[in-house]
């Protein structure tokens, strides 16, 4: 069972300008940036082009949009999380240049089509070649730092960046709470010294959430806390929650401004303390999120946009449009962005004018203003959506246009005092709310192996030799250990065997330097030079971290 407490709520009235009543809500867009580590660990189909696609498909494209918002003099700020190992990624020497080498690649391939292919092809492979040359010449603008471009856009006001666990482990499931307050720590650490300041808010992997719980290991009962301790411990001011996490069993009011506790989607339209800590969890939106990501019922899936899914035989460069969802490939039609560009702004429109039905509902219902906060994976938009990054210009345009504020789960905190609590069980925003794809049949085997490995780090910090450079590498590969990467891609088909293979060698990097440090094995330089270059993440990891909670 878990409630809401409500009490004390006050929040922004309507306000006039020129006469005019305008609504009191706001809209808020986040994006979450991950991917797991792949540094020297395969490039194609699976490993390093999952970044150079990221970087060229989706984070420039953004940082375009963005950009060229700003110069307009549009007014918003969208809150952007990069995890803690794409920055490091984003960041490292070596699969920065491979990047470049990877669009140039691009740009040959197009260059090629544009000599050798027939109408309607040559058309669009030129348009595929000043699209790639536009985003190398970006990548070199910016000196290939796009860390370093968000944090510069981050500067000016457009952008709030935020962080996460460090690699993204699925913290609910790790076995022990010092492997919780590593992934917190170092994703809060790493954050402060690459930025310059702490963050205020965190993305929860996979919006996964444990709250406080007892258990029973043996013939001890061991009270684990919940997640918001670890986040509170690390002054994380926020988090952002599923809104299936919202469906409440029983509701207590107590001293209520509102007249009314808000049900159904309209508990997603304001934020609560999450349980008994200072952390305020904000929910998403879940209809008009869906509207967005879903490439089934949202604005994706429409028959003008581009196909992902079928590329050139000879150049994989991608020439047909979506056609109908339900065609086979064979008998896809040909592309036109021009076609496309008219879609993306009908579809601006029609989202602003439901975020704006929806905000205006709200306050009729319940005399209060509200806010629609949708969040997606930053891929979505120019990766898995091509148009995407075009469609974020459009619609905060027309956002702003239309009198809605576009702004960031702290700006609302700094307007707005929160006196809603709520207490909630376990959650995610994976299948049907729960934990299922990082925990069923196909990958639960997964979890007792690394359950053993944070054993075997634990007595090798406490029992073994005070070797700097092993702690440090061990305490990399346990990271990668626990991304929850892993058991996505076994449970949706993504990247079986590589996942799997990837579990396993940090499995078997992990528990041979444990054993090096407890003098069982030896390693020799070169081995662990190699792994050092590899899994280079991090170049200082506070051990305490994981041994003080």
């Amino acid at each position: 069972m878990y409630y809401v407490v409500i009490k004390d709520i006050q929040y922004q009235y309507k306000i006039c300008r020129g006469g005019e009543t305008i609504m009191s809500g706001y809209y808020m867009l986040v994006l979450h940036t991950h991917l797991p580590w792949v540094k020297k660990a395969g490039k194609w189909p699976f490993g390093e082009e999952w970044l150079y696609e990221a970087i060229f498909d989706s984070y420039l494209p953004l940082l375009i949009t963005f950009s060229k918002l700003y110069k307009e003099g549009v007014k918003f700020k969208v809150a952007i999380n990069i995890t803690p190992v794409v920055a490091e990624m984003l960041e490292d020497t070596y699969l920065q240049n491979e990047a470049l080498a990877y669009i140039e690649d691009l740009i040959d391939r197009a260059l090629s089509d544009l000599k050798t292919r027939d109408m309607p092809y040559r058309e669009l492979a030129e348009f595929w070649f000043k699209h790639f040359s536009l985003l190398k010449d970006e990548y070199l603008r910016i000196d290939k730092d796009v860390v370093g471009a968000f944090k510069a856009l981050a500067s000016k006001g457009v952008v709030e960046l935020f962080t996460s666990a460090a690699t993204h482990g699925f913290l609910p499931l790790l076995g022990t709470d010092g492997s919780i307050n590593l992934q917190v720590g170092v994703g809060v650490d790493s954050f402060r010294k690459r930025m310059g300041f702490s963050p205020n808010g965190f993305w929860m992997p996979e919006c996964a959430y444990r709250p406080k719980e007892t258990i029973v290991v043996g013939d001890r009962v061991i009270e684990r806390p919940g997640i918001e301790y670890f986040l509170e411990k690390h002054g994380i001011k926020y988090t952002i929650i599923d809104h299936r996490a919202l469906q409440i069993e029983a509701v207590k009011i107590e001293n209520g401004y509102m007249p009314s506790i808000p049900e159904g989607e309209f508990m997603s339209m304001q934020p609560y303390y999450l349980a008994n800590s200072s952390v305020v969890a904000f929910p998403r939106h879940g209809r008009l999120s869906e509207q967005v990501w879903s490439a089934g019922i949202g604005y994706p899936g429409d028959g003008d946009y581009l196909e992902f899914h079928k590329r050139d035989s000879e150049t994989g460069l991608k020439y047909w449009r979506i056609t109908d969802k339900n065609l086979d490939l064979g008998y896809k039609d040909i592309y036109h962005p021009e076609w496309a560009s008219g879609k993306i702004k009908l579809h601006a429109r029609d989202f602003v004018s439901k975020v704006a039905d929806v905000l205006w509902e709200y306050e009729r219902k319940y005399g209060a203003g509200g806010y629609v906060l949708t969040a997606f994976d930053t891929e979505l938009f120019g990766h898995w959506w091509f148009e995407g990054p075009n469609f974020l210009y459009h619609m905060i345009k027309i956002m702003v246009d239309n009198q809605i504020e576009v702004i960031t789960p702290s700006d609302f905190l700094s307007v707005t005092d929160i006196n809603a609590r709520i207490f909630l069980p376990r959650n995610s925003w994976g299948y049907m709310g729960t934990f299922w794809v990082w925990n069923n049949e196909k990958v639960s085997w997964m979890w007792q192996p690394l359950y053993e490995s944070e054993i075997l780090v634990k007595k090798a910090l406490m029992e073994g030799k005070k070797d700097k450079r092993i702690i440090r590498q061990m305490f990399r590969e346990l990271l990668i250990l626990e991304a929850s990467d892993w058991q996505f891609l076994i449970t949706t088909g993504g990247a079986v065997h590589y996942a799997k293979d990837m579990f396993n060698l940090h499995k078997s990097r992990v528990d041979t330097l444990a054993h090096v440090l407890l003098g069982e094995e030896k390693i020799d330089e070169d081995t662990l030079k190699m792994w050092e270059d590899e899994d280079s993440l991090f170049e200082e990891i506070d051990e305490k971290l994981f041994l003080e909670v």
